[in-house]
């Protein structure tokens, strides 16, 4: 049954019971009526067990003095203690009143049993507070405090038909119920971002549960500083046997069976979400985490301004987090790969708006407008886990994209670019910078179990795994293995070339610095062949002073870059001039031509000035052929970065200013609507002067 369902029954059974939470006894009751059929003495006896639950939690709340219950205020801090009291008297009461209601003798005995057993229990309990209690003493403790109720939910419908198996049910359905409330005991040792309430407050208020069997920790210890993980999971494998244990009795409750499954489950991402929040506490500088793992890479990010910098350190953070998790496997006290699974739902439930209490997580999905980023950079930290080694140069590739170019493409939409050309460009410095990666650390993989040179490329070479492990042994290399780093360093070098061609397209802040860093990581390439290209057992470095030499050619081959290629600028006041004389079309094709091939801004000029043809050509199927052109062009570009104000202000006066005879008019008045939307954020992104025409023509709702 769907849980709303049950809620809309279970409001007509009791209007006074809130129907909150995952109603998990309710829940059982329908699981596992296998006999008979819902009605409404039914729902009656349903409602009264949850009535006593929600009695019971008004009045726990009260003893032990909690103020958190089910992410809200508790009742007894709300309205006050004796509010509380009269409040969980009063549900308790209607419990009775519902059970009575069912008619069914047997039920009402077994309800009143429940209910006195659960009181019970409780009261055992806080006899033994500061006591170290056996496991069969926790176990009777807690059959009655929690297993009755559920016990009885278990076997509402075999109570009520006065079935045989009455008995035999009512003892399963104790087990499930105090599989439930261990479950419960061990999230309370288990600090994550949902928990929903404090942690740790059985052992501050001295109360035994059996994770202290496993933990070890006496009362009265700092138990957060003392709290290890690895104990943690023995818990977790105690409660994934103990499910297993009561399933083997469940035959055919598949409902019940999900149920106690999820347990199992809640329980396990829930001690690795709790080990990850403590894991990420060194993350919480960004700044110092950055320049202190990534010291190429801050050197150049100074150049930037504040709000970039502060992105990439965001970014920077959950890369370099998410990587340390797949290198640092002999910390972790669980398997790399649930780790991952862990840390990809937090991050998606984070880009999603529920943040996630960490951090690294949430900084850094505040900076991701497209969850493919972080999905693609997980799943290459997978491909580390498998060992995986690479046949060709275009396998490895995937790799380097997944783990290097996508960021690069992540920090590229950060700086509001969304140019295909520009975003491939961002790939390609992502695929360099990492396989420089591969070259300096050779060594350090092959001692990891991990391999990345291009296998194709090695048997060009001669060079075999035996050769690379004797590097990594002694740091002696042979002319071979020296042509075959040649080749490799050659291959990023082209991708550095390739990926400096987009630098002039980027956002003015951000050029500088990127194109530094860039130059800045090639240099390691010096260092390694200062070496000897020994990468087995010494690691190139590039001093501050080397990173100073690099990054002021950087900057000037950038001026260069400016000056060779035509920016958006020069584009857009050629596009302008050949629209107020068509004497300026030839200049105006010229500089289309200097665009980078492929780019989304030369796709959109290019359509404009088709378009223009249009407008004064004279000859009309000429003018048909430019249009459709145009058209194709113009549609494309704004296709294919429909976020960027300039390439949709373009086709909003190309399609507007032209005769009636093509009639665009309401494209253009769409095109206008975004514009206007879209104009604020854009500021600093495209020339002051275009900016200014642009807001001028929004303004004034066009012309």
């Amino acid at each position: 049954m769907k849980i709303d369902f049950i809620r809309a029954r279970l409001r007509d059974a009791a209007p006074l019971l809130a129907v909150k939470g995952q109603l998990t006894r309710p829940v059982i009751a329908c699981s596992a009526m296998q006999s008979g059929k819902e009605d409404t003495r039914f729902w009656h006896a349903v409602a009264a067990v949850q009535l006593a639950h929600e009695a019971s939690l008004v009045h726990d709340d009260i003893i032990d003095g909690a103020v958190q219950r089910r992410g809200g205020v508790t009742e007894h801090v709300r309205h006050g203690v004796g509010a509380a009291i009269v409040k969980g008297d009063r549900l308790l009461a209607a419990g009775y009143a519902a059970a009575a209601r069912t008619g069914s003798m047997w039920f009402v005995n077994a309800f009143a049993h429940a209910v006195e057993s659960t009181i019970a229990g409780e009261m055992e309990q806080g006899r033994r507070l500061g006591d170290v209690l056996t496991m069969d003493e926790y176990e009777r403790i807690i059959a009655r405090k929690s297993g009755e109720l559920v016990a009885c939910a278990f076997a509402t419908r075999v109570l009520l038909d006065v079935d045989s198996r009455a008995m035999r049910t009512y003892a399963l359905g104790l087990r499930i119920g105090s599989l439930y409330q261990k479950v419960d005991d061990l999230l309370d040792y288990l600090p994550r971002p949902d928990a929903g309430k404090p942690v740790f407050g059985d052992y501050r208020q001295a109360r035994w549960t059996w994770p202290l069997l496993f933990l070890g920790i006496p009362f009265g210890e700092d138990i957060e500083a003392r709290l290890d993980y690895r104990a943690i999971r023995l818990c977790v494998e105690y409660i994934e046997r103990e499910a297993r244990e009561v399933i083997a009795d469940l035959a055919g409750m598949d409902v019940i069976i999900g149920l106690i499954e999820g347990w199992a489950r809640t329980a396990r991402e829930a001690a690795i979400e709790s080990w990850l929040l403590r894991r990420s506490e060194g993350a919480l500088n960004r700044a110092s985490y950055f320049s202190r793992n990534s010291r190429s890479f801050s050197f150049a990010a100074r150049l930037l301004p504040t709000d970039y910098r502060n992105a990439i350190e965001c970014i920077y953070a959950f890369c370099r987090f998410t990587d340390d998790l797949v290198d640092d496997t002999d910390e972790a006290p669980f398997p790399t790969e649930e780790i991952l699974d862990c840390w990809e739902r937090m991050a998606r439930r984070s880009h999603w708006g529920d943040a996630s209490g960490i951090a690294v997580i949430d900084d850094a999905m505040r900076m991701t407008p497209d969850f493919t980023f972080p999905k693609q950079l997980i799943a290459g930290m997978r491909m580390d886990l498998v060992g995986q080694r690479y046949e060709t140069m275009a396998d490895l590739g995937l790799y380097t994209h997944r783990v290097a170019g996508v960021v690069g493409q992540w920090l590229t939409s950060v700086f509001g670019i969304s140019d295909p050309w520009v975003l491939e460009r961002a790939n390609r410095l992502g695929h360099a910078m990492q396989l420089t990666n591969i070259l300096r650390d050779v060594g350090e993989d092959w001692r990891r179990g991990r391999l990345y040179l291009p296998l194709e490329q090695m048997h060009a070479h001669g060079v075999d795994p035996a050769e690379i492990a004797q590097v990594a042994e002694t740091g002696v290399v042979t002319q071979r293995y020296r042509a075959l780093i040649d080749e490799l360093l050659e291959e990023a070098d082209r991708a550095y070339a390739d990926a400096r061609e987009a630098i002039p397209y980027l956002p003015t802040g951000a050029r500088r610095a990127i194109s530094a860093a860039a130059r800045i990581y090639q240099g390691i390439h010096d260092s390694l062949r200062a070496n000897g290209y020994n990468n087995g057992t010494q690691r190139a470095r590039t001093t501050w002073l080397m990173k100073a030499r690099r990054a002021l050619p950087a900057l000037l081959t950038l001026l260069l870059l400016l000056v060779a290629r035509p920016a958006r600028a020069q584009l857009g006041a050629a596009w302008v001039a050949a629209s107020e004389d068509s004497k300026s079309m030839p200049a105006a094709w010229a500089a289309v031509e200097q665009a980078p091939p492929g780019s989304v801004i030369r796709t959109a000029y290019h359509g404009a000035l088709e378009l223009l043809e249009a407008r004064y050509g004279s000859w009309p199927p000429a003018r048909l052929r430019h249009a459709r052109a145009g058209f194709r062009l113009l549609d494309r570009a704004v296709e294919a970065a429909p976020d960027d104000v300039e390439i949709r202000y373009v086709r909003l006066m190309s399609y507007y200013y032209l005769p009636g005879f093509f009639g665009k008019k309401d494209i253009a008045r769409a095109d206008l609507d975004v514009v206007r939307e879209l104009l604020p954020s854009a500021r600093g992104r495209i020339p002051a002067d275009a900016f200014a025409a642009i807001e001028k023509f929004v303004a004034q709702d066009g012309p």
